[in-house]
């Protein structure tokens, strides 16, 4: 498929937008009560000690959708040794095969994908044989690398399903290329310009917005709940606005940021944090009269 240019995909995306506009986002996400939730491992060293990208979606299944009466389709990594087990059982493996026919399966309020992640994509490793050095143990040359989703994968998508979609790796929404600017001069002059898979969703009319880091960004190994910090727990904050909060899509990215701040960096700047960010419409202005004022 041949992307199209902006002025081709108004049409498609405005009205998408006006509508929810018109209607608020609380009730985009009322009446698409449903997320999708996938995710991959950024580190494995047996079948115990990984970190389990599943283990955010489950914090979040369990703390936000399941409590606010959301449903979910799950895709964990279930390849090779020391897969991601869970009650119920995960829908599909993890998978961008599986991303994709999910996404196109029916409406998702939400999408949640987090692995590494570059401007092409998300990806991450599972533990392929146990065959080497050490038993029941990983060592190098028994992992291997599984995309989760690309940019290359948005063409199979249809536009029928737009979705908020959050994409929790390292530089998904990137823009610039190297060679990087110097620190202390303007990102107004970088070495080279890129497209990337926040930007491609968006223009396919395949998500009604995107948020992701426009940077590289540390996971925290091992994270297990959203006092470990880093890329899950922007995340987790971020659904936590949505779903419970109730808060529009510009609120929800802002107070993001506030809140990890106040939480990690005692209200001090970090870029960290500041690097999520937002592609799309805002979509400040919701019907929920809690939200009006903001």
């Amino acid at each position: 498929m041949v992307r199209a240019g902006l002025p081709a995909l108004e049409p498609t995306i405005g009205r998408f937008l006006t509508t929810l506009t018109a209607a608020g986002l609380t009730g985009l996400l009322a009446a698409l009560a449903v997320a999708l939730l996938a995710g991959g491992y950024n580190d494995i060293h047996n079948a115990t000690q990984k970190t389990d990208n599943a283990v955010l979606m489950e914090y979040i299944r369990n703390h936000l959708l399941d409590p606010n009466g959301w449903g979910y389709t799950r895709l964990y990594e279930q390849s090779g040794l020391g897969t991601s087990t869970y009650s119920p059982p995960p829908d599909y493996d993890a998978s961008n095969a599986n991303v994709v026919t999910a996404w196109d399966s029916k409406s998702h309020g939400l999408t949640i994908l987090s692995d590494h992640g570059n401007a092409g994509g998300l990806s991450g490793v599972y533990w392929q044989h146990d065959t080497l050095t050490n038993t029941n143990q990983v060592d190098p040359g028994e992992t291997v690398w599984s995309d989760l989703f690309l940019k290359s994968d948005v063409s199979a998508l249809t536009n029928t399903h737009p979705s908020i979609v959050a994409l929790l790796g390292c530089s998904s929404i990137i823009l610039v290329g190297p060679p990087w600017p110097d620190p202390d001069q303007t990102m107004a002059d970088p070495g080279s310009y890129t497209d990337n898979t926040g930007s491609e969703l968006l223009a396919q009319g395949a998500a009604a917005g995107v948020v992701g880091f426009y940077a590289p960004e540390p996971y925290a190994p091992g994270w297990s709940k959203p006092d470990n910090g880093n890329t899950s727990t922007v995340g987790y904050y971020f659904a936590e606005d949505l779903v419970q909060n109730h808060y529009s899509l510009g609120w929800s990215l802002f107070e993001t940021k506030i809140r990890y701040t106040n939480k990690f960096y005692n209200n001090n700047y970090e870029p960290f944090h500041w690097a999520f960010n937002l592609f799309g419409d805002s979509l400040r202005d919701t019907l929920d009269p809690k939200l009006r004022s903001r």
